[in-house]
């Protein structure tokens, strides 16, 4: 319905010469649009929106320019600027439409990101209904949008849906990494006692408390034990690598890190503390209580190391998140900056042409018709499809 260019009819007042100079501009605006010249379109809407008393159809056609240029954002605006000052109930209605896809794309978008922001798309989905409701208000009869309300819904509805899945899965991992760091430290403990009771059957002999062959035959106990807690260690570390690994190990580019994880970190102390831990029962086989208890505060050394690894992990984790919507606060405020700078600044021409690539259906398509564009123009990252889940309408 609305991506079509509207002719305009310049209002009495402002003169034969000034609405004959806007109606040559639209006309040129209208040409470049029907080559798809948008960026140069743009221009020539502009200079028929600066006569004063002229209608709002160049800010509308202008919005559509912006829209097929791939600036989604600026098209949203404009549509927003358009319906809130026209008079005309058709423009309004059209206004919104183009509004209502425009939301329906910046979602769709943020679902095919790298990191797909759902809160933020679910919001866009549910500007989209209600800009879609508004076109309804004015053409009751109007398909296209009560069709695209309902898309809309399914979506949001699959979204809630996903949301919940994830914070079930999150709270499901939490539970495992806690579980396992609890583990790591009974096994830390333990081993500490260990160490203590060498410590108590080496003091005992050199008192004479106790003679070198009851010595040996309680350094015999604790080499079964040390045995027996090497592999407890063993279950330990599998349980770390379950509910720790594959964490941390990508960047935003999904190219691997240069750094280690912490939980690789942890894994290497792990497996060094059972290293010590096995010299610790071959020495306590042998009756070497020193030099077993050296190996055994190894061990619990390395187990230490290993704890604070992955606690390390859950606070870059938390900070990550933090820098992450800072990062997404201040590229809100930077666009915002951007559009106080005005709106004469056109994206570069390698810029337009990969834009309009990407970003070639019409400002008026079907909800359904910008999910599939959006899943062809997706190969490079994550695409939101079309959900077919049969629903009621109710507009």
């Amino acid at each position: 319905m609305k991506n079509f260019i509207i002719f305009l009819v310049f209002v009495a007042g402002c003169g034969v010469v000034c609405a004959e100079s806007a109606s040559k501009a639209v006309e040129a605006g209208n040409r470049l649009y029907g080559e798809q010249k948008f960026q140069e379109a743009g221009v020539e809407y502009d200079r028929a929106a600066e006569f004063k008393g002229g209608s709002l159809v160049p800010r509308f056609n202008k919005a559509n320019s912006l829209y097929r240029l791939g600036d989604v954002s600026a098209a949203a605006d404009l549509y927003s600027e358009v319906a809130a000052r026209s008079k005309d109930e058709g423009l309004v209605a059209a206004a919104k439409y183009n509004l209502g896809n425009s939301n329906f794309r910046l979602a769709a978008e943020k679902m095919g990101a790298q990191k797909p922001d759902v809160d933020g798309a679910i919001a866009d989905y549910k500007d989209a209904v209600k800009s879609f409701r508004q076109v309804l208000d004015i053409e009751p009869d109007n398909e296209k949008a009560g069709r695209n309300i309902e898309v809309a819904k399914q979506v949001i509805r699959k979204l809630l849906q996903q949301k919940k899945q994830m914070e079930e899965q999150k709270k499901e991992q939490q539970k495992k990494q806690q579980d396992a760091k609890d583990k790591l430290e009974d096994v830390k403990e333990k081993q500490k006692k260990l160490s203590q009771e060498n410590q108590k059957t080496q003091e005992k002999q050199e008192k004479g408390e106790i003679s070198k062959q009851q010595a040996q035959q309680e350094h015999k106990e604790q080499q079964k034990k040390q045995e027996e807690l090497n592999e407890e260690t063993k279950q330990a570390a599998d349980q770390v690598k379950e509910a720790f690994g594959g964490q941390d190990q990508k960047d935003d580019n999904g190219q691997p890190q240069a750094e280690k994880s912490g939980a690789d970190k942890a894994m290497e102390d792990i497996e060094d503390a059972m290293k010590d831990q096995k010299k610790a029962a071959d020495e306590l086989g042998a009756g070497a209580g020193k030099k077993a208890k050296e190996s055994q505060d190894g061990a619990v050394e390395k187990l230490e190391k290993a704890i604070e690894e992955l606690s390390k992990g859950d606070e870059k984790k938390k900070d990550g998140e933090g820098d992450e919507k800072k990062k997404d606060d201040e590229k809100k405020n930077g666009e915002k900056d951007d559009k106080n700078k005005g709106e004469q600044e056109q994206p570069k021409d390698d810029e337009q042409d990969g834009k309009q690539d990407q970003e070639q259906e019409a400002p008026d398509a079907t909800a359904e018709e910008i999910l599939n564009k959006e899943k062809q123009n997706k190969k490079r990252r994550r695409v939101i499809g079309v959900y077919k889940v049969p629903v009621e309408k109710d507009w």
